[in-house]
């Protein structure tokens, strides 16, 4: 290891290029961060002493499978680098537009490049000074070549685009001083360390500078775990074909990993893999991985492991959503398990696992999906508040078999708990009194959603229920007119029935309605005897509402969710 303190324009002098390994993450830097580089130029300007700046650490090793040309890739300090360049750029671009080249001790545009950007003399890749090798390169690439801001958006790293919009921004503020922007680059101070393969274990220098506050995530960790002790020729074959595989599955629509759902997959995948029930904190998952590749997984090959993890991935990203599902119904009842919470993903992978290998139909799969969600419904319909539903079906996904997944996923969802009974599938007699008897609308988290499946369940013209809003048929303040209608133990109902499933509804006209007679909100304009909601037929049907109606009401819909959300068939 050699390390030496020096200034950003030496690091990055002469013909030379740094590359960002393919294990390095995707560009993360954002406005504050540019703020901090664009406030140390200032800084390293201002200071009388001209010693500079000192702005971070730059480590990097000698590739040496490029004997011809002197090749760096990064191991730290790929932000600093890759938002350095941008600037740069910016500025030569800025230089360029407005004529300046030679004023007031400003460079040309040829010389910033040939300084900062480009190895001019060069072709190919090895013209640029900074590759990035990821989603970023090509946006990077069209900074460096000058292109147009349209062009450089057009790439996928929207950050990179934004940091040289931010750049561009401030070198064309009037209170910009170009001479002394140029000065502060040129002074900015960087220790680089050199490692030696031979004798340095890259890794181990990693892990050490980012245990000292750089926020990389628990998926950046693992990837630099498994990708950064390869040649370089093998860590671009092994990000390409299964790496770059896994996070794109767990893309945003803007192409920014989700790194929060991949840190949620990484724990799932570890417990799945170790038949895990304790469920790991996300800050240690890096560890909890180390340790599996380290014990369990010791014996597998680096490239099965990795097709084994880019495999349940794809499974992953469909069951949360950042992929569709193989059929529209896999992708309704993985959309519905989803909008239950994020705690049934070992479950869901386990049974995907079987569907792929053929031991599962599809139409076995959604009935096993469907069966879980009900689980999960009928403990909210009931109140149960379960901390340790996590748990519950890591443990589950244990029992599952391989030439029986159907059958065992149904004994083991009524399976008894023991002391924790309430663990268990909830009896339809325990369902059906909660429908019927509770004040669901008090539980709002469930509410609406059982009211958007009463309403659509099954029917090819689903009604826009994200469109509308809980409606008490019987309104939350009494007038005379509904004292009248619902005689002398008016109040006695009304704070018994107020809130029960008998009396809700769906209604895009809930103003409207108000605490309006019941004659009137049947029959104004959009009231119930015009409504295309299904679940105001009855409703419309009736010349009065009092307990009776309610109470009919009520058991017709509880019956209906005894159907939607059933009980598991015997095993």
């Amino acid at each position: 290891m050699q390390a030496a303190n020096t200034t950003f324009s030496q690091l990055i002098g002469g013909t030379k290029q740094f590359v960002i390994p393919v294990f390095q993450r995707d560009y993360a830097w954002q406005q504050e961060n540019w703020q901090q580089i664009w406030n140390d130029i200032t800084r390293a300007a201002s200071e009388k002493s001209g010693t500079g700046h000192f702005v971070g650490t730059i480590v990097h090793v000698p590739d040496q499978t490029v004997a011809s040309q002197p090749s760096h890739l990064v191991i730290d300090g790929q932000q600093r680098l890759t938002t350095l360049t941008v600037l740069c750029a910016a500025l030569r671009d800025h230089i360029k537009d407005n004529g300046l080249a030679g004023q007031d001790g400003l460079p040309t545009v040829e010389q910033v490049d040939a300084y900062f950007i480009s190895n001019v003399h060069e072709s190919g890749d090895f013209r640029y000074k900074l590759l990035l090798r990821r989603a970023d390169d090509a946006t990077l690439r069209a900074v460096a070549d000058g292109k147009s801001l349209a062009e450089m958006r057009s790439g996928k790293s929207a950050r990179i685009a934004g940091a040289y919009d931010y750049f561009a921004g401030m070198l064309n503020g009037p209170a910009t001083n170009l001479s002394a922007v140029y000065n502060g680059l040129s002074r900015l101070r960087v220790v680089e360390i050199s490692l030696d393969r031979r004798v340095d274990d890259p890794q181990a220098v990693f892990e050490s500078i980012n245990s000292t506050g750089v926020r990389l995530t628990q998926g950046d960790l693992v990837r630099n775990y498994l990708l950064m002790g390869l040649p370089e020729s093998e860590q671009t074959k092994m990000y390409q074909d299964y790496w770059q595989n896994i996070e794109d599955a767990f893309r945003d629509t803007g192409g920014a990993i989700d790194n929060t759902v991949l840190n949620l997959f990484l724990r799932d995948y570890l417990a799945m893999k170790q038949n895990f029930t304790q469920e790991s904190q996300i800050p240690r998952i890096y560890e909890e991985f180390k340790r599996y590749r380290n014990g369990p997984a010791a014996s597998n090959e680096l490239e099965n492991l990795l097709a084994d993890m880019m495999r349940f991935a794809g499974y992953y990203s469909e069951w949360n959503g950042h992929r569709q599902a193989q059929s529209k119904g896999l992708t309704t009842a993985m959309q519905n398990l989803r909008r239950q919470g994020n705690t049934t993903g070992v479950l869901a992978m386990r049974l995907y696992g079987c569907y792929e290998q053929g031991t599962l139909s599809e139409a076995g799969f959604i009935r096993g999906l469907r069966l879980i969600e009900s689980f999960l419904v009928r403990h909210a319909v009931l109140g149960h508040q379960i901390r340790s539903y996590w748990r519950i079906f890591a443990g589950m996904s244990i029992e599952i078999q391989d030439d029986d997944p159907s059958g065992s996923l149904s004994a083991t969802l009524v399976k008894d708990r023991g002391s924790y009974g309430f663990w268990s599938f909830p009896t339809d007699a325990a369902f059906e009194q909660a429908l019927q008897q509770d004040e669901l609308y008090l539980k709002r988290g469930i509410c609406k959603y059982l009211l958007d499946h009463l309403e659509n369940d099954g029917h090819k013209e689903p009604s826009p229920v994200n469109d509308y809003t809980i409606e008490h048929i019987m309104p939350q303040s009494l007038t005379d007119d509904w004292r009248q209608m619902l005689g002398g133990d008016a109040e006695q109902i009304h704070a018994d029935w107020l809130h029960r499933l008998g009396n809700l509804t769906l209604t895009a006209y809930n103003p409207e309605y108000s605490n309006h007679p019941f004659s009137e909100k049947k029959t104004r304009k959009g009231g119930f005897n015009q409504s295309a909601v299904r679940l105001n037929q009855f409703v419309r049907g009736q010349t009065e509402w009092t307990v009776a109606q309610m109470q009919e009401r009520g058991k017709r819909l509880a019956e209906d969710a005894l159907t939607i959300w059933p009980y598991p068939p015997p095993a």
